[in-house]
């Protein structure tokens, strides 16, 4: 399971200054290559939900369920044909060994892409990174042209120190302080299923936990915080594949 996103939460106080400062990482001539595929699967997400005490894996469960429901559209509207992978799938195709594999090299590129939140555009459109035979294996079995892997992170500003601390320090090396606490991150990265080549990443960072009033009420509306996950993921996916024509 990956689990690389809160970790991430660390670094919400960088600053956004700077014109050629981002987030975003993609491969030099990422466009060309998006614009002659059409069949994208998504990869079951990967939440973190923490709350004052301790992870909230209920709560992780529904905003799972949502956030895969609302990347279908999100994908589609790029023009892609969308299906998701689920977890039944990976076990009737008999995929846990190559999506073990391929959840591990993703976490270590990650790792790699984002050892700092922001790059110059320079440096960060052009990465040269490759997540191997997994990745195409993977795209063989599901009929894929690209592969969709989404994380998402959430913390109260009261959450405990030890719970945070022991993730930060799993992805980062050193626990998260008390002023990055309130935040949720969601980071997508999109990969080549017939290279295994990391295309394109991005992440967006919203400081505050509004999106936890919501989710108190899901036992009774399936659909609660899914007006707060939309916006999230049209922003992390609105600079990819932006003006590709396809072919």
């Amino acid at each position: 399971m990956r689990l690389i996103a809160l970790g991430a939460l660390a670094l919400v106080s960088l600053s956004f200054s700077g014109c050629s400062m981002t987030p975003e990482r993609h491969m030099s001539g990422y466009e060309s290559v998006v614009a002659k595929q059409k069949d994208v699967v998504v990869v079951p997400a990967v939440v973190v939900y923490t709350n004052n005490k301790e992870r909230m894996r209920t709560y992780e469960s529904h905003l799972k369920k949502i956030i895969d429901l609302e990347m279908i559209p999100a994908i589609q509207e790029k023009g892609f044909n969308v299906k998701m992978l689920t977890y039944k799938d990976i076990h009737d195709q008999k995929l846990q060994r190559v999506m073990k594999q391929l959840d591990e090299e993703y976490v270590s590129k990650h790792r790699i892409l984002y050892q700092r939140n922001l790059w110059s555009e320079k440096e960060a459109f052009n990465i040269l990174e490759n997540l191997g035979s997994s990745a195409v294996e993977l795209g063989e079995a599901t009929k894929s042209d690209l592969l969709v892997f989404v994380d998402f992170a959430s913390a109260s500003k009261e959450a405990a120190p030890r719970t945070h601390e022991a993730i930060a320090g799993f992805f980062l090396g050193r626990p998260l302080e008390k002023r990055f606490l309130e935040a949720s991150i969601i980071d997508i990265g999109i990969i080549d299923a017939k290279t295994g080549n990391l295309l394109w990443m991005n992440r967006h960072i919203y400081k505050g936990t509004g999106i936890a009033k919501y989710l108190e009420t899901f036992e009774k509306d399936e659909t609660a915080g899914s007006n707060e996950i939309k916006p999230l993921i049209r922003a992390v996916l609105d600079s990819f594949n932006k003006g590709v024509k396809k072919q």
